[in-house]
């Protein structure tokens, strides 16, 4: 009988490019998790303000409207999502020098290795 006491880990993606996002909210509610996309930084900030926890952000770097950097600096200014790990998603080579300033868990380059995306996810959830 399976373990039905222990709600799916939440993960929120952060993406632009719907392919992307809907590809990885496919591959992770596939694999145990309950996945939900938006498409920018202020649809992630209504989101969480409307929705059950979150335990892990999936947080694009360029994003039209809402950026990673004001995303990161208004969830950090509020208490009850200031928590939330946020791994950072970008194709750019420098997106490894961007983990410290953002105060970010991590990152994943773009394509991304879903192998490495579920080793991420597992770690923060």
């Amino acid at each position: 009988m399976a373990n039905q006491s222990k709600p799916a880990k939440h993960v929120l993606i952060v993406e632009d490019d719907f392919d992307i996002r809907d590809l990885l909210v496919m591959l992770l509610n596939s694999n145990g998790y309950r996945a939900t996309g938006v498409s920018n930084g202020q649809e992630a900030l209504a989101y969480l303000n409307r929705a059950q926890a979150t335990d892990l952000i999936l947080l694009d770097l360029m994003m039209p409207i809402m950026d990673a950097w004001e995303f990161r600096a208004r969830q950090q200014s509020l208490p009850q999502f200031s928590a939330i790990p946020v791994v950072l998603l970008s194709a750019t080579d420098e997106v490894s020098d961007q983990v410290t300033p953002l105060q970010a868990a991590g990152y994943l380059r773009k394509p991304i290795d879903f192998g490495a995306l579920l080793e991420t996810v597992g770690r923060y959830c």
